[in-house]
Parts: C-alpha cells; sequence; structure tokens
C-alpha cells in the first residue's frame, strides 16, 4: 500500500459506492480508480476511505482514531474534504 485517501463522498465514490451502498452509476468511477490504484501494475497502490456527507471534524475524528490500522503504514496520505462544511 503506497497512498491512502481520507475524504467525503467524492472519496467514497470512487470506488462505487454512495452512502454505503454499491451503486451502478458509479460503476465507471471504480474502474478507473482500480486501473489507477488496485491493478498490479499500478504505479502506486492506494486505498480510498472516505463516506458520504463527511465533515472535516468527522475525517479528522477518523484520522486519529485508527479508521487505518497502525500495521498499514503507507508513505502517502491525501486528504480531501470540506465540501459539505
Amino acid at each position: 500500500l503506497d497512498l491512502v485517501f481520507f475524504g467525503d463522498s467524492i472519496v467514497e465514490h470512487w470506488t462505487g459506492y454512495q452512502h454505503g451502498n454499491p451503486t451502478p452509476t458509479l460503476l465507471g468511477n471504480l474502474a478507473i480508480y482500480d486501473q489507477l490504484f488496485r491493478a498490479p501494475q499500478s504505479f502506486i497502490h492506494g486505498l480510498a476511505l472516505g463516506i458520504g456527507g463527511d465533515k472535516s471534524p468527522n475525517v479528522l475524528y477518523r484520522i486519529l482514531n485508527g479508521e487505518l490500522p497502525e500495521a498499514m503504514d503507507p508513505p502517502l496520505f491525501a486528504v480531501l474534504v470540506g465540501t459539505n462544511d
């Protein structure tokens, strides 16, 4: 794992989900995300941790309270949040 994305619905939509449910209209997003960050030949392997509706304090809470296990120690993090604030 090289990169973890924390964020709101924008990040969640990359995984093909909306409000925790698989969403057929977002499958195009998932295909691109898989190609860029999940495929064996991807230059960077990523994990998207987005929850629709999250605000900055929610994401900060998730980061500080162990949403990502300590055993996972990626060198890069990206935070995309603020749309709902």
